[in-house]
């Protein structure tokens, strides 16, 4: 049995995403603003489409990061974890941060999706920290 290989491997991304990290920590001024789009799939956004075509598609699976997109430009949320970005793949939400002035990354404070015409918070980086010493921080 054969299978198929993407035109842009698993390994090259992970290389990629690191890299946009490791830029992205090490440099200096940031414009905090609201962005707003979708959750795509960042091989499917390097090639140009959009996939997965919902939420249930095979694809996302084997996809190995979310970005946001935001008419042509895209955006890698590093600090958010994987889970929450599938979870909310495909959907329209704002996404509250710190954008790097010369990488297209943003430290995320807050992520929000739309339901029902009003935006309700479904992340946030303070969130995260709180449960974070919750459960790391005790003193017994």
């Amino acid at each position: 049995m054969t299978t198929m290989r993407h035109p842009m491997t698993v390994r090259a991304l992970q290389l990629a995403a690191g890299l946009a990290l490791a830029a992205w920590m090490g440099a200096g001024a940031w414009a905090a603003e609201t962005l707003t789009g979708r959750i795509n799939g960042l091989d499917c956004t390097t090639r140009g489409i959009q996939c997965p075509v919902d939420r249930l598609d095979p694809h996302v699976a084997v996809e190995p990061d979310f970005v946001l997109v935001v008419g042509d430009r895209w955006f890698f949320m590093p600090n958010v974890d994987r889970s929450t970005k599938v979870r909310h793949v495909l959907e329209r939400v704002q996404v509250v941060g710190e954008r790097h002035p010369r990488y297209n990354s943003i430290q995320v404070e807050e992520i929000r999706v739309e339901r029902d015409g009003r935006w309700h918070k479904i992340w946030s980086q303070e969130d995260v920290e709180r449960e974070r010493a919750a459960i790391y921080d005790r003193s017994s």
